[in-house]
């Protein structure tokens, strides 16, 4: 019979040799430091070996599942890219020029804003104001509208 020592060792091996738990191999790494709301291309991510002890299942090395998505957050160069890291589409993308809505008690103030990086329904983005040049917060409404925050 075996005993709770024995079943420890046997769990930890075999945790830790299960691709489910981790993944040796190929999978899609950027190749220069990306930033928040950045499209990926064929010019910033790249097939590289790697040895990883997350989720096997958020990496792959199918380059077409990253082409064309933009990133939800900033990825270090070398580093392997997470499926989960990305938008499939996002509402407002980085450049975008949108509307930001104001409200202030009874009164509504609309003002044009660029995006400095993309966004999804509900998610808080940061936008240029046009007309002072002041970076401010938003939270993404729909594809050409964000409400002010205070972030």
């Amino acid at each position: 019979m075996l005993n709770f020592l024995t079943y420890f060792i046997l769990f930890f091996y075999f945790t830790l040799n299960n691709d489910a738990f981790g993944h040796n191999g190929m999978v899609i790494v950027a190749n220069k430091y990306i930033t928040k709301g950045d499209i990926l291309t064929k010019d910033n991510i790249d097939l590289a070996k790697t040895t990883t002890k997350r989720n096997a299942n958020s990496f792959s090395d199918d380059i077409n599942k990253f082409l064309g998505k933009i990133s939800k957050v900033n990825i270090a160069a070398n580093s392997p890219i997470n499926l989960r890291y990305l938008h499939s589409n996002a509402l407002i993308k980085k450049g975008d020029t949108i509307n930001v809505e104001y409200k202030i008690k009874n009164i509504n103030l609309i003002l044009k804003g660029i995006a400095l990086v993309a966004g999804d329904k509900g998610e808080h983005i940061k936008i240029k104001n046009t007309m002072s040049g002041k970076e401010i917060f938003g939270i993404v409404i729909d594809n050409n509208n964000a409400l002010f925050s205070q972030n």
